[in-house]
């Protein structure tokens, strides 16, 4: 069951909660300068997965303090011979979208004109699910926002199916409520819910007076500075500006670009486009509201309302906040939210108490929570410090192949070491290694403990240029 002291905390209207919170007064900025040497690390393993993995189209950000100190993109906007994808290539944000939902819903409750507990049939009177069990309590909006409120997780139809995706219109999807059925007692289990948080938007739209779209843009989208971000999919962009969407690899290898989609009715759950660019300036407002407090689109306390832990699974592992994924790894929380549509896959993920962030945008079905978690484990890495007596290492800086087999070596400079990194790898920072200069072309491991291991020697040709490397019992040729 859900934590009972969860709701016992939280059982005062959120109002009240910030009519009396003070926000925090501004903290200094935290350095959020990135060593050259590391930006490298994280671009090398992150062309390697493109490339080993033949992604289509890859655009990796990430955010330190208040600046986005790495943003790149690899493979090509169509996923073939088309233009490279950059920070400024359109993706689907799909569930992302549910972020921007959450946002405008708080500023309707900061404005004391919705309230958390409220029951949903008080703004929507059209809403007539049958409930799964007569015990179960009223649908409120903050149950909708923990994905805790019991309801389906789709609209009507097969919404997802292609190639048609025939999902309703937003008076379609309201007109359906009267054939649909609760899934479980309201606050029982986590049950993600698409129909929820399309209701939410609704919810907006009827509150504020204004279509949604037009809210959440001059409302949200705006204010953060969000210039390629839009509540809708502009697909006469696709293949130029926007990234083409491709299945994961099937097992022959290959791809099918899937066929183009229309959320409609559910475009306040699912249906934004934005940038890598964007989405690292969203993980920039988040990380600073956090920071600072100050009040900027939402009060502090109220963002902090909801990238709290607010609701736990009777599984002990599900969490979530107000409409942000919230979870702990380790002694991190972890905020954010992932999307995924077809032929496209998204995660925007923070790391609040470290002031960290990454953003990873996928033209596929792949998983982007590996980058996202290998980039900022790496960006957390540090280099030995610079001596004045550290070998000059450029010279040794490459690509080093044996002439049999596919075991790439990269080798970069790491402070005053190198480090080498074994490619491709699931996991860089575990298996990067750094190697010290002991002398001539020779470089030693630096072990766990500090002390000095096996030994690398560098090779050159007659004119004094590295062309291969000796270690571990074999020759590898530099590319």
């Amino acid at each position: 069951m859900a934590r009972l002291g969860i709701f016992v905390a939280i059982a005062c209207s959120l109002l009240c909660n910030l009519a009396s919170a003070q926000d925090k007064p501004d903290s200094p900025t935290p350095k959020s300068e990135l060593h050259p040497d590391v930006a490298r690390l994280i671009d090398t393993w992150l062309d390697a997965e493109q490339a080993y993995k033949k992604l289509p189209s890859m655009v990796v950000g990430v955010v330190k303090g208040d600046a986005i100190v790495f943003s790149k993109g690899y493979g090509r906007v169509d996923g073939k011979g088309g233009p490279p994808a950059t920070p400024d290539t359109i993706y689907s944000i799909c569930s992302i979208s549910k972020l921007f939902t959450s946002i405008a819903l708080m500023q309707l409750v900061e404005q004391a004109k919705v309230g958390l507990d409220d029951d949903i049939v008080k703004y929507l009177p059209e809403f007539t699910l049958k409930q799964a069990d007569e015990s179960s309590g009223p649908v409120t909006l903050r149950g909708i926002l923990m994905h805790a409120a019991g309801l389906p997780r789709e609209t009507i139809n097969d919404t997802w199916t292609g190639p048609e995706y025939p999902f309703p219109t937003r008076a379609e999807m309201l007109a359906g409520l009267a054939r649909q059925q609760m899934y479980d007692r309201t606050l029982n289990r986590n049950q993600y819910s698409n129909l929820g948080i399309t209701l939410l938007g609704e919810v907006v739209a009827r509150v504020s007076g204004q279509p949604y779209e037009r809210y959440v843009t001059d409302r949200v989208i705006k204010p953060l500075g969000l210039e390629r971000t839009l509540p809708s999919i502009n697909d006469e962009l696709r293949g130029t500006e926007m990234a083409v969407g491709f299945s994961s690899q099937k097992r022959d290898g290959s791809r099918d670009e899937m066929p183009r989609f229309d959320v409609r009715g559910a475009q306040a759950a699912a249906g934004f486009s934005s940038t890598v660019n964007d989405l690292s300036k969203f993980a920039r407002w988040q990380l600073r509201l956090l920071r600072t407090g100050k009040a900027d689109v939402l009060r502090g306390a109220t963002l902090r309302e909801m990238t709290r832990i607010q609701w736990t699974d009777p599984d002990g592992k599900t969490t979530w906040g107000l409409g942000y994924n919230v979870s702990r790894s380790g002694n991190d929380l972890v905020v954010g939210h992932g999307g995924r549509c077809p032929g496209y896959r998204t995660l925007l993920t923070t790391l609040p108490q470290k002031d960290l962030g990454a953003v990873v945008a996928l033209g596929s079905g792949d998983d982007p929570g590996l980058p996202a978690r290998r980039a900022l484990e790496l960006v957390q890495k540090t280099p030995t410090p610079a001596t004045d007596k550290a070998a000059a290492l450029g010279d040794y800086t490459g690509r080093y192949e044996p002439k049999v087999g596919a075991a790439e070596l990269s080798v970069q400079p790491w402070g005053s070491d190198l480090v080498m990194l074994p490619l491709p790898t699931d996991n860089p920072g575990e298996a990067m290694e750094v190697w010290r200069h002991v002398g001539g072309d020779r470089f030693r491991l630096v072990r766990q403990d500090k002390t000095l291991g096996m030994e690398a020697t560098f090779l050159r040709d007659a004119s004094g240029k590295v062309t291969s490397m000796r270690i571990w019992g074999s020759v590898r040729y530099k590319q």
